[in-house]
């Protein structure tokens, strides 16, 4: 039955990300390097992907008894395919150089920073009643916790690079030298734009989100949960490049892990 191919998936996507977590995030987090750029950024990546899709595996193993589990499977996918084009988005503004990949993760830790005290300045006087000398105080401390971003007088040393998928996609697209496939490229775009129809209301929302009570359409659902899915393990395996010292038995047995998950779904179904 159809219903036993996803079981098997899921599985698979279960043991995958709980020895990632146990075997590589463990090994990671116990390296010095992890508070350095890239690996900092690097890390951040493939620990949220890794838990978001140990979350799918159990809501996906559990969707033919729980339809409404799909609507919360394609929130998550859709957050980490956003996780996962930034990524890309960042390898290939930076052109693969050390140098340019830390000034770019710098640049875009700062947009938390930067966009908190934009929001601090537009919306604690009306929605927290603060006066503007409360305000000024809080976006000083938020200077004084965060020094590597402001110079002695409180100017901004950097420009904070904010990064929309749909146009981070289209850097990628016309910048990528080889490195990365278009047909990902547009995997990435296909999965991401459907999926955050989910996220935000509006005129296919109601269609969307009846979707799956429909037989008929339980196998699309399906087929594109797992292509979301394949698609960002690919993300993740990229992401270990900057810890090539891994136990190689560690690297073997994730590749196998990696190779049986992708099987899992591929074999027909009788």
């Amino acid at each position: 039955m159809y219903m036993s191919k996803i079981g098997n998936y899921s599985t698979s996507l279960a043991t995958l990300t709980a020895f990632i977590n146990a075997e590589i995030i463990s090994q990671i987090i116990e390296k010095p390097q992890i508070e350095s750029m890239p690996q900092k950024f690097l890390y951040t990546v493939l620990f949220k992907l890794n838990n978001g899709l140990n979350t799918c595996s159990l809501l996906f193993n559990n969707l033919a008894n729980n339809s409404q589990y799909a609507d919360s499977i394609f929130v998550i996918l859709r957050t980490l395919i956003s996780d996962s084009i930034l990524y890309l988005y960042v390898l290939t503004k930076s052109e693969y150089d050390d140098n340019k990949l830390n000034e770019i993760i710098k640049a875009l830790y700062f947009d938390h920073i930067s966009f908190t005290m934009e929001a601090v300045k537009k919306n604690f006087g009306p929605i927290y009643g603060k006066s503007e000398e409360e305000i000024l105080l809080i976006i000083n401390e938020v200077k004084r916790a965060k020094p590597e971003y402001f110079d002695s007088t409180g100017n901004e040393l950097i420009s904070p690079l904010r990064a929309n998928a749909y146009a981070a996609l289209r850097y990628i697209a016309s910048h990528r030298k080889g490195g990365e496939s278009l047909t990902d490229i547009q995997r990435h775009y296909s999965h991401y734009d459907r999926f955050s129809k989910y996220e935000h209301i509006g005129d296919f929302s109601f269609e969307l989100i009846h979707r799956q009570y429909d037989d008929k359409a339980v196998k699309e659902i399906g087929d594109e949960i797992v292509d979301a899915i394949n698609l960002l393990t690919i993300t993740m395996r990229s992401t270990l490049g900057a810890w090539p010292n891994l136990d190689v038995e560690v690297s073997d047995r994730f590749n196998q892990l990696l190779t049986r998950l992708h099987n899992s779904y591929s074999q027909e179904v009788k």
